[in-house]
């Protein structure tokens, strides 16, 4: 029986090539990001997880309404759509761990300290405004 491996193939090095090349890029434009401040490197993640989040959340409303409906045209298309939303198990806890380190820099209103803190204690706004709101959800 005869195997065989595509490893050695001129196309499978030029994709690696490609690869590395991609991912030495990246990581160059992220240090040029976090040079130029973090929030602006907060603020480009966060808008890449609500991205990604809303994708995946969509797609998975998408397949489990199709599973409901018993649509049997949509089987190719579930599955794609099943592959994709499984980001939101796992990817979505992943992701959220920096978000929640990130906020303080990000948020003036998690940090009530100064020109807040009179809306924590006088208005409505204290109430969902602080970050023991968000933890005890």
């Amino acid at each position: 029986m005869n195997t065989y491996s595509l490893n050695n193939t001129p196309f499978v090095k030029k994709m690696q090539t490609l690869g590395v090349a991609l991912l030495i890029i990246g990581a160059v434009g992220l240090g040029a990001m976090a040079a130029s401040g973090l929030h602006n490197l907060f603020a480009g993640y966060i808008l890449g997880f609500m991205y990604v989040t809303g994708i995946s959340v969509t797609l998975l409303f998408f397949s489990t309404l199709t599973y409901l409906a018993n649509a049997g045209w949509a089987v190719a298309i579930r599955r794609v759509a099943e592959l994709l939303s499984s980001n939101v198990k796992f990817g979505v806890p992943l992701f959220l761990v920096p978000l929640v380190i990130m906020a303080p820099q990000m948020y003036t209103w998690w940090n009530p300290e100064g020109h807040l803190a009179h809306m924590m204690d006088h208005t409505f706004k204290g109430f969902y405004l602080n970050h023991n709101f968000f933890y005890d959800l």
